[in-house]
This record gives C-alpha cells, structure tokens and sequence, in this order.
C-alpha cells in the first residue's frame, strides 16, 4: 500500500530538486549554493530505516552531481602538495574508522553503549551488537568527507554561497512562525508536511529551573543543531558584510536570525553567540560587542542549569569510560552516540581522534601562513562550526558543518587550481 503522506513529501522534494536543477543548467544559481539553500532542511531520519524526508533527498541529489563532477578535479590537481596531502589525512582517517569497525565486527564488543533514541533527548542503553547501523554511519561518514573534498575542489562564489544559506535561515524562520501559529489555535500540522518537520520534535517544552516554555525549531529536528545555523548566521553578518546591499539589510538579518533564537531558546547559539562577539570584539574593538557578551554570559548560565546538561555531562563522562577500556581503535564507528568529539574518542579510540584533529591542524597551519583577512574569517568560522557540532549529539551528520570547512579549505588551500 503506497503511504500517501510519504508519496506527497516526494513528489514535493521532486517539483522542488527539478526547479532548482532548471535553475542551476541556467546557470542562476551555483551548485554549491543549493547545498548551503537546502542544508537547512536537516530532518533526517538517520537512525532509522524510513525514506528520507524530503530536505535531505533535494540536498543528496546536488551533493551527488558535485561529488562527480569534482572526480575530475580531483585527479587532475593530486599533484598539488597541499591536495596530496589533505586527501592523505583524510585518508588515514577513513582507514583506522574502518580497522575499528573490522576489530568490532570481529571481537564482539560486550559493553554498555549509547545508542540512538526513539525520540530526541531520551538516549537509551543497551549491550552493544555490531550491526548494519555501523555500516551505515561509515556510508554517512565517506558521503560527507567526500562531499568535504569535492567543494574544496570547486569553483565558486563565496558570497553568493552565504547568501543563500542566510535565506535557508530565512525559509525555516517563516515555519517556526508557522508552528507558533499551529500550535497557538491547536491546529495540527497539514498531512502533506507531516514528515517535512518532525512536529512532535520540533515543538519542545524546554524545563529550566523556575520556567518551562515552549520552543519551536522550524525544519530543523533540535533547537541545539538551529543554534549553529543561527550561529553561522550571525558570523557571515557581522564579518563578511558586503553581501548586504545595506546595512539596514544587514541589521534585519541580525534581528531575524535573534528573533528564531527566541523562538527555539537555544543554549547552543547563546554558547556561539557569545564566542562570536568575542571574536568581533577582538579583531574589530567594536564596545558594543562587550555590551552583548556581558547579557550573553548570564542567559548561558540561566540556559545550562537545566537536566539535559547534566546529561549532557553524564554521556560524555560514559564515551569517556569506554574509551579508557578501548583506547587504541575504541569500539568500532557507529557503535556508540553521544556528542560528536567523545563518540569519536570511544567509537575510533585515540588514533581515529589525532587523524581527524591532524586534518584541521593541517588547514590551520595553511591559514596561518597565508595571512588574509577572509582566511581568518573562513578559518574562525569553520572552527566555530566543527566546535559547536562536535558538542551535540552525532554532529557529524550536520550538512551545513562540511559545506563551511569546504569553503575554508578552498580559500586556504587550492585557491589557486
């Protein structure tokens, strides 16, 4: 029996792939900023074995016609030094996540691990069994590296690229409104979008000490993975202003970007906020970014004393104890959940650790050397995101995270192919 609410999602993310291929053969628009447009529609299914919503379907489709268009590419300038060396890296890294994934597969680790929840902030334990989610996490893994190297290797506009993500931000701002207004007359989401956000998720209480409100997070299934689209956001606004005609353009993007912040409460962007303005008022002396960061710092508090950071806490401590007992290979990607940098520590064990940092030690070195000013953006950017996606659960899964460091390290390191 077809399922009518998935055939209308498809049929939705077809008519909209088609008018955004129409688009790119008539050269309107830039295949890479399709992928920063359409990575705002981040609700996937990742842990389960549903059909894909219909945001990842359209970003799947463009992130597969770059990756092989940028084939060619990538064999023609192997001989580039820092290319040959990055894809290195790379690869060493793609090698021990899959000696782990062998030895789990082999050794049959009996250890009490995280694994994916049924529904978001309710993880739940059991003894871990290797099983065909591993092999998918490490497809997901190659998809985005590769995604990583194929826009290192491309030419494109990096203004036009922000653009467009600002208007993802945008797009999912009109929807949070949307929720507000559903949820406000107690309407229910219409059947055709019930698979395009995950209501149920997207519309939270969130529990503080003395308030529980409710949040709303638009197309995207967290407020914590909006926070670092809202945090991005606020980034490109404040340093790489001539994408605005104006700067009363600017300031309204800035106003909307904070408005979805009051409308999912999320502590992540408020964490990225304030690292942001630090930065601004670092490279810019601009006071009244010490204005901002003085009004950050106790709704941050205000926003961390709440449970899920105790779990938070607790789950990192947990990656933390396996890896101690699985120090080398740990045990096996995909195999363990929690937040990105200690499911690397536990799944990948120290080597898989060092060979992921090595190659952003590796981009940075680059950065440093080549001393722009846009370098320095792109690199304090890219930092930010792998930061701020390396704290949530499974941030590696993030779209918008590997478009940003392929940005990075297209200015930083292949410039000039």
């Amino acid at each position: 029996m077809i399922n009518l609410v998935n055939l209308q999602i498809n049929l939705l993310g077809i008519a909209i792939t088609f008018i955004l291929f129409i688009l790119l053969l008539l050269r309107k628009i830039d295949i890479i900023s399709i992928l920063a447009l359409t990575s705002i529609f981040i609700n996937i299914p990742i842990f389960n074995y549903v059909p894909w919503t219909f945001g990842f379907q359209i970003f799947f489709f463009f992130a597969l016609i770059l990756i092989l268009f940028s084939l060619k590419n990538i064999l023609l300038n192997i001989k580039n030094k820092n290319l040959f060396m990055f894809v290195l890296l790379v690869s060493l890294f793609v090698l021990i996540t899959l000696i782990s994934i062998i030895l789990a597969y082999i050794s049959k680790y009996e250890v009490l691990v995280l694994r994916p929840p049924d529904k978001p902030n309710f993880p739940y334990y059991q003894v871990y069994q290797f099983s065909r989610l591993n092999i998918t996490q490490f497809l997901y893994l190659l998809f985005y590296l590769t995604l990583f190297l194929s826009i290192m290797v491309s030419k494109f506009d990096i203004l036009n690229v922000f653009k467009y993500f600002l208007l993802g931000i945008n797009i999912n701002f009109i929807f949070q409104i949307f929720e507000i207004l559903l949820h406000f007359f107690k309407k229910p989401l219409p059947n055709f979008l019930n698979n395009l956000s995950f209501s149920n998720e997207t519309i939270q209480i969130l529990f503080l000490r003395d308030l529980n409100i409710y949040r709303f997070s638009g197309l995207i299934p967290s407020s914590s993975m909006l926070g670092i689209y809202l945090t991005i956001g606020i980034f490109i606004a404040l340093f790489f202003v001539n994408i605005f005609k104006n700067n009363w353009l600017r300031y309204l993007q800035i106003f909307i970007i904070f408005l979805s912040f009051l409308f999912s409460i999320s502590s992540t962007f408020v964490l990225g906020a304030l690292i942001v303005f630090l930065i601004y008022f670092y490279t810019n002396k601009n006071y009244l970014s010490i204005f901002l960061i003085i009004v950050l710092i106790p709704v941050l508090f205000y926003l961390f004393n709440r449970q899920t950071t105790e779990i938070r806490m607790q789950n990192f401590l947990y990656s933390f104890n396996i890896f101690l007992k699985y120090p080398i290979f740990g045990i096996g990607w995909g195999s363990h959940f929690a937040d990105f940098f200690s499911s690397l520590l536990a799944n990948t064990g120290i080597l898989g650790f060092l060979s992921f940092m090595s190659i952003f030690i590796f981009m940075i070195t680059k950065t440093l050397k080549i001393k722009e000013k846009i370098n320095y953006d792109l690199m304090n950017l890219g930092l930010l995101t792998l930061f701020l996606t390396g704290i949530i659960w499974n941030g590696i899964n993030i779209n918008i995270l590997w478009i940003i460091l392929g940005v990075w390290g297209r200015e930083v390191i292949l410039k000039n192919l």
